[in-house]
């Protein structure tokens, strides 16, 4: 009982984390490469964005950094997002368009600090993803657009609505990644299908030049998707070139566009997320020693300076030979009796300016810059700096009236001068060599195993006339007085295929259910008038093709919503168990339409039953207590609810 009674207070927990989640709000935008469209010669030119410098743009990410005066400077403009319907998730606001234009900070004084990098949660239809995010790079701005180079037909609206767009890469290690997916996207241009890798950058809401102070706050982001043309059946072709024009805060302009850059989708920022972390403990295993050369500890009661180039092992079974008496000229005075040997524990040390070295076999070590002058036989002379140090086993102690000085620091140019009686003096040229520690081979790296891409395969170019017109998508839904867009394919006997949408003529077989645009520029554009189901034909005048009933689409026109039914009525299943729901929407004129993933499920009693509502699969309930829990859903737009028409389900949890 006492495990159901922690369980119960997860899921209780989780429900409540996932009711107070609210929808990303905002359309989705497929963004276009721009670039400043040419005038052909002997035209006059076509205008274009002028750089602008200090452009004020606030935003939450930007607000982070201490004595940021969020100054930028605006570049060229590099994309046009353009509102689409991705995956049926339709357009609420087809006129509003952004132009991205590529942003610096602006140089200042004193200069202005770097954004802080950090991580945050990114919830879209797609799920949660930890980004992390640096620097400004782009800035998006409202803007109205037009097919063509001829300019808008009416003055843009004065909103300013804004963008400071972020670069983003997935954290790796968070708990989540995001798997490449193909999506549907319709748009004014064309309708395509599009593979999206990976986020490329996160979008917040910003205030330019003091116009919306409020937007900083706001909580609808975007996160922007690299895309590309999907592999098909059918291949895709790119879209061609085609001329837009645009205006908005910084002007009008006409840019060219060819090809798709990215989708960007609405998303909210740090939702609290339910999670089921595990605990990780840290193992001592999989750690690697870097290799390091010993290094050998002269006696405690001495301590030589430390010599950056090379470490000497005093030898403690040598004995020095040549009896030597090391008579410096200058105070301080070292003297060595030629019948003892120094021993371990005074190592006397000469310090000088210049920098020599010379090296007496397991006993003396001197430092010379030039190359030793040597008199033989002794004396000799030396400039000594570094280290002199002499070890091994003592024959004879000392004198107690003579004491060695263990450091000695001289003055430059000491002159050491040491009058010895070798038996066998060794060659002053040659340095004994001392041992090499050896290093171990580094280890070889396994060659990477490259993996070869595909080369994709190319579109045919369309050759001759075309053979037959499509219009897609083939099926459109749309509430009564909403609009969606249609584009026209031309096909070609090589399968090749070109956007015909703004040169055919378009039909619709019943104008008081729906009525399509042959307005230039807004060719295309369905309208719903009335509940019904009309056909969306298109004619070429110039070949005479006209699609055929296969060709041609469907467009149904939904009257107002009345009521919920959520299916099946009853069901039943075991604690631990889940079940999805249907939820079906039933309209004025007579239409029933599927609306399980746009509504939001809520239960009665979430002690028994937890209706999840996560995106892609919003109906999934989970039975966690035994018991009855009814099921019932509301249509976020219109409020309606299935209680209210009677439509609830039932579920029925057993033990």
């Amino acid at each position: 009982m006492a495990h159901i009674g922690i369980a119960t207070t997860l899921a209780l927990l989780v429900a409540i984390t996932s009711a107070t989640a609210a929808q990303a709000p905002g359309d989705h935008y497929v963004c276009y490469k721009a670039k400043p469209a040419r005038a052909p010669r002997g035209t006059p030119p076509l205008p274009r964005f002028v750089p602008r410098l200090a452009d004020k743009v606030v935003d939450a990410f930007g607000a982070l950094a201490a004595g940021d005066q969020h100054l930028r400077d605006l570049k060229k403009a590099v994309t046009l997002c353009v509102p689409a319907d991705v995956n049926g998730s339709g357009v609420a606001d087809d006129v509003t368009n952004f132009e991205a234009y590529r942003a610096a900070k602006s140089r200042t004084v004193p200069r202005q600090p770097a954004p802080l990098a950090g991580v945050h949660a990114m919830s879209d239809q797609f799920g949660t993803l930890r980004l992390g995010i640096r620097g400004v790079e782009r800035v998006l701005v409202r803007a109205e657009a037009s097919l063509g180079a001829g300019g808008l037909s009416t003055p843009p609206s004065a909103d300013a609505t804004a963008f400071a767009c972020y670069p983003a890469k997935t954290i790796r290690g968070a708990g989540s990644a995001f798997a490449a997916i193909d999506v549907t996207a319709h748009d004014l241009l064309e309708t395509v299908t599009l593979h999206l890798s990976k986020p490329s950058r996160v979008c917040a809401p910003a205030d330019l030049n003091g116009a919306d102070p409020t937007a900083p706050g706001l909580p609808g982001h975007l996160v922007c998707y690299r895309a590309r043309l999907a592999r098909t059946p059918v291949r895709q072709t790119a879209l061609p070139a085609t001329l837009v024009s645009t205006d908005g805060p910084f002007g009008a302009q006409v840019v060219e566009l060819r090809g798709v850059e990215e989708v960007c989708v609405p998303a909210l920022k740090d939702v609290p997320q339910p999670t089921s972390t595990p605990l990780v403990f840290p193992s001592n295993g999989g750690r690697t020693a870097t290799p390091r050369i010993p290094t050998v500890t002269p006696p405690p009661t001495e301590t030589p300076p430390a010599t950056p180039t090379r470490t000497r092992t005093p030898v403690p079974s040598k004995t020095q030979t040549p009896p030597r008496t090391a008579t410096p000229q200058a105070t301080p005075t070292l003297t060595i009796a030629p019948t003892r040997t120094l021993t371990p524990t005074r190592t006397p040390t000469i310090t000088a300016t210049p920098t020599v070295t010379s090296t007496v076999p397991a006993t003396v070590t001197i430092t010379r810059t030039p190359p030793p002058t040597v008199t033989p036989p002794p004396p000799r002379t030396a400039t000594p700096t570094g280290t002199f140090t002499a070890s091994g086993t003592p024959t004879k102690t000392p004198p107690p009236a003579k004491t060695a000085t263990p450091t000695v620091t001289r003055t430059p140019s000491p002159t050491l001068s040491a009058t010895a009686t070798p038996t066998k003096t060794p060659p002053p040229t040659k340095s004994p060599t001392p041992t090499p520690t050896k290093t171990p081979p580094p280890t070889k790296s396994p060659t990477p195993t490259v993996t070869r891409t595909a080369t994709p395969t190319r579109s045919p170019t369309p050759v001759g006339t075309p053979v037959r017109l499509v219009v897609q998508p083939a099926t459109r839904t749309v509430q009564q007085g909403a609009s969606a867009n249609f584009t026209a394919l031309a096909v070609y006997k090589n399968d090749a295929t070109q956007n015909y949408t703004q040169k055919v003529e378009w039909t619709s077989d019943d104008p008081s259910v729906a009525v399509v645009s042959n307005d230039a520029g807004m060719r295309g554009r369905a309208t719903g008038v009335a509940p019904g189901e009309v056909t969306i034909s298109v004619h070429d005048p110039v070949t005479g093709l006209t699609s055929s009933n296969a060709n041609s689409a469907t467009l149904t026109v939904l009257g107002p919503l009345l009521s919920l039914t959520v299916g099946p009525a009853t069901a039943s299943r075991n604690v631990g168990e889940s079940l999805n729901f249907t939820a079906t929407g039933h309209f004025a004129g007579g239409q029933d339409q599927n609306l399980t993933q746009k509504v939001i499920y809520s239960s009665d009693n979430l002690a028994v039953a937890i209706p999840t509502n996560q995106d892609g699969n919003r109906s999934l309930v989970e039975a966690v207590g035994e018991g009855t829990a009814t099921i019932s859903a509301t249509d976020p737009d219109s409020g309606i609810t299935s209680t209210a028409s009677g439509g609830d389900a039932v579920l029925t949890v057993q033990p």
